[in-house]
């Protein structure tokens, strides 16, 4: 009577060790299995496997009581299941680094967030993002209708070779603007008629020239109306294609893009001729944020930005501090087709350059504007 017993203890045992080498052969071919252990959401407080778990969802030592979540025995995932897979590269068959971090996850952050380890944007919205009607944040909700009218995909984030800015990560889009909110304002006080003189019209464009106290170089603005078919989010689409300045500024030979996380922030380089053969060439580098308003304007505030170690400084080119500014884009009519845009600043061209001469040049800084405008006349849907 024994020999039998022992036999079906001994079937019992190779049947269980059958079952789990099959199932650990199907989480390996499905590469869920990392060198440093398996990354995974598991809710907080579970304690029915046998699993070493942490908050942010990474388990450092896979127990036996692990697999039942994920993996049925027939090899396929659940429908639904307590336990979700979070590291999706894992799961497309990606390799990670052994001494990758657990992916981080912000329960907090709702409404506009970025995740810090893609270049994709996630989007939560849901009675916590702004107060309890569900409704989502100013900034948010008018970025969203702008893609929308653009009739084009969201632009994805280019994360270059850029640090990116710690400031943007885990941020909604309203809390960012609030943040930066003093280079917003500057901007449109700048908008302001006080103190400005008149110096030039050229092709619909009038250029103003302002004194600070304190300050020895002259601040500059340019104003223009123009019909845009498509409206602001065209403006924009034209403003932010910073590889197609050339085509509009015949001083500008080069112009590239270092990083664009929209729509929170994006850093433009550009390569300048010089206007005369005894002055240097100028490069710029500048960092870009933009802000919605409630009367349907649009600010866009610019300053200038050192990355030394991606953009180190050149012997061939002189480094312009474009010190603050930006553009305002005012939409004129109910339509919103005619915009009103206001470009200004103040910029330090750096080098040998006298004050006068500099002062005396200020107003080129307006004209830019006219040739933008006519490159998006000629452009626009």
């Amino acid at each position: 009577q024994r020999e039998p017993l022992r036999a079906i203890v001994l079937a019992r045992r190779i049947t269980l060790w059958l079952l789990y080498a099959h199932i650990g052969c199907v989480i390996a071919l499905r590469g869920g299995f990392h060198s440093n252990g398996l990354y995974m959401l598991v809710p907080a407080g579970n304690k029915d496997d046998e699993t070493t778990t942490l908050d942010a969802g990474y388990t450092n030592e896979v127990g036996l009581g692990a697999p039942k979540d994920i993996i049925k025995p027939d090899g396929k995932l659940p429908e639904e299941s307590p336990t979700e897979i979070a590291n999706t590269d894992a799961a497309e068959g990606e390799v990670n680094e052994s001494n990758a971090e657990p992916p981080k996850v912000d329960e907090q952050a709702p409404g506009f967030r970025v995740s810090s380890d893609s270049a994709h944007f996630h989007r939560e919205v849901g009675n916590e993002a702004s107060g309890d009607n569900g409704e989502e944040e100013f900034q948010e909700r008018t970025y969203k209708e702008l893609v929308r009218r653009s009739g084009e995909p969201e632009e994805q984030a280019k994360p270059g070779k850029v640090t990116r800015r710690p400031s943007s990560e885990n941020i909604t889009f309203d809390d960012y603007t609030k943040k930066h909110a003093h280079l917003f304002d500057k901007v449109l006080e700048l908008e302001k008629p006080d103190g400005w003189v008149l110096k030039k019209e050229v092709e619909s464009v009038s250029i103003y020239t302002k004194e600070m106290p304190g300050q020895r170089l002259l601040y500059f603005k340019g104003t223009t109306e123009m019909p845009v078919a498509g409206g602001i989010p065209e403006a924009l689409k034209k403003l932010f294609k910073t590889e197609d300045r050339p085509k509009w500024d015949d001083l500008c030979s080069y112009a590239e893009t270092p990083q664009y996380y929209p729509p929170l922030y994006k850093y433009a380089y550009a390569q300048l001729n010089a206007p005369a053969p005894i002055i240097s060439k100028r490069d710029i580098l500048t960092l870009g944020r933009f802000r919605f308003e409630a009367d349907g304007a649009v600010v866009v505030a610019l300053h200038s930005e050192e990355l030394k170690d991606a953009y180190p400084s050149r012997s061939d080119y002189v480094r312009v501090n474009f010190k603050e500014g930006g553009y305002v884009i005012r939409p004129k009519n109910e339509k919103g087709d005619v915009l009103h845009v206001t470009w200004t600043g103040l910029v330090d061209p750096q080098g040998w350059l006298p004050t006068w001469v500099v002062n005396h040049a200020v107003i080129k800084q307006g004209l830019s504007l006219a040739k933008l405008r006519s490159y998006i006349l000629s452009t626009s849907k």
